[in-house]
């Protein structure tokens, strides 16, 4: 099973008034504690969800990580536009890195701190000591499509 991925209705609107550049904004991506639930609706902001925050220490920094070598690429052959970031990653140090089913995806750039999405595990994970955990992002980290028909 994979995870499944939302936007916010607020980084879609966002997008269409042009207040986002994806390629040159500072994205970033913070894990969310097991009891977390994303409304696209209402959760716009990290203000808005950052309580639901995993606690920091153990290799976690408080308000996530950066994402590198994002890019928004055309893929013309699968008729869409995908944004692609590398594979972040924390490691357990000091003890495990608390217990995630989630992670937030948003805009350190803008103004609001604007979710871009939502990305929920298919099952929780817990990071002991010494141990890595990554949110593989092997195809995309989000696709635009184009639908046809």
């Amino acid at each position: 099973m994979s995870a499944t991925v939302k936007n916010s209705l607020a980084f879609l609107q966002e997008m269409l008034k042009k207040e986002h550049d994806l390629s040159t904004d500072t994205l970033k991506i913070a894990l969310m504690d097991t009891a977390f639930t994303f409304d696209p609706a209402t959760h716009d902001a990290w203000a808005d969800v950052s309580a639901s925050e995993i606690a920091a220490g153990n290799g976690y920094t408080a308000g996530g990580q950066a994402l590198a070598g994002v890019s928004v690429d055309i893929v013309a052959a699968e008729n869409r536009v995908e944004v692609n970031a590398n594979t972040p990653a924390w490691t357990a140090s000091g003890g495990a890195i608390a217990t995630t089913g989630s992670a937030i995806v948003y805009n350190d750039t803008h103004a609001s701190k604007t979710i871009v999405q939502h990305i929920n595990f298919p099952a929780t994970h817990d990071t002991p000591d010494g141990k890595v955990f990554q949110v593989q992002i092997t195809s995309g980290l989000r696709y635009f499509f184009n639908h046809t028909g």
